[in-house]
């Protein structure tokens, strides 16, 4: 779990208002995981603009479509954490599969920084980045 200081924020989108109110209602206040769950209603043009990209800063970063699922090795959790490794000390690196999902999706490789600042510093240079012919997406 994510450290008590750091919020961890999850949407969840509903068809119907009656729906997101029943949900706000259960979940406002509740604890979960330790935690006292804080519900709030989003505003939809907001969510449009892509506002609910901006976040606290992270110490953990998602990398997807760095490689295709054909691609994954032995090697790709060690190589990718060397390479994180300029930006800043990594706690870990986890590459994950995911069934089901688009090319671009199925492997998703997460890499846990001490800082936030260090995963602040690998977004910005490797979002965007061409590796082996595929664009790397991180958030």
């Amino acid at each position: 779990g994510a450290p008590d200081k750091e919020a961890v924020r999850i949407f969840l989108e509903f068809e119907k208002l009656a729906a997101a109110s029943k949900a706000y209602a259960d979940m406002n206040g509740r604890y979960f995981g330790g935690r006292t769950v804080k519900a709030r209603f989003y505003d939809e043009e907001r969510y449009a603009r892509g506002d609910f990209e901006r976040r606290v800063p992270s110490r953990v970063l998602q990398l997807t479509n760095l490689v295709a699922p054909d691609d994954v090795d032995e090697d790709l959790e060690a190589e990718t954490l060397a390479e994180a490794e300029k930006f800043g000390k990594v706690r870990q690196c986890v590459v994950q599969a995911v069934a089901g999902a688009s090319e671009e999706e199925a492997v998703r490789v997460y890499i846990e920084f001490e800082r936030s600042e260090d995963a602040s510093k690998a977004l910005n240079a490797v979002n965007g980045r061409m590796f082996g012919g595929r664009e790397v997406k991180a958030r």
